[in-house]
């Protein structure tokens, strides 16, 4: 698999908190960074495949705590933290 790399711009605050998850799990902070990103990244695919599928059983709406619309194509998911 080919690699890449980005640059993510972050609080001084996540950068010490993500420091300091990366040393307590014995990890490096690319490391945790990119679990963290492909769990997210997985969280969201979930959601759009779970809209999918209540979709085609008829049901529109899914009202509960956590449960955030989602367009197809993942377009208008709102991050649930805060950004930099």
């Amino acid at each position: 698999m080919a690699k890449t790399s980005m640059e993510i711009v972050m609080s001084e605050d996540l950068r010490q908190r993500l420091q300091t998850a990366a040393q307590q799990q014995g990890k490096s902070v690319q490391e945790l960074a990119q679990e963290a990103l492909y769990t997210y990244v997985e969280d969201i695919e979930d959601g759009v495949m779970s809209y999918v599928a209540l979709t085609e059983e008829g049901i529109e709406h899914v009202a509960g705590e956590g449960v955030m619309p989602v367009a197809l194509d993942g377009s208008v998911y709102e991050a649930s933290r805060k950004t930099a």
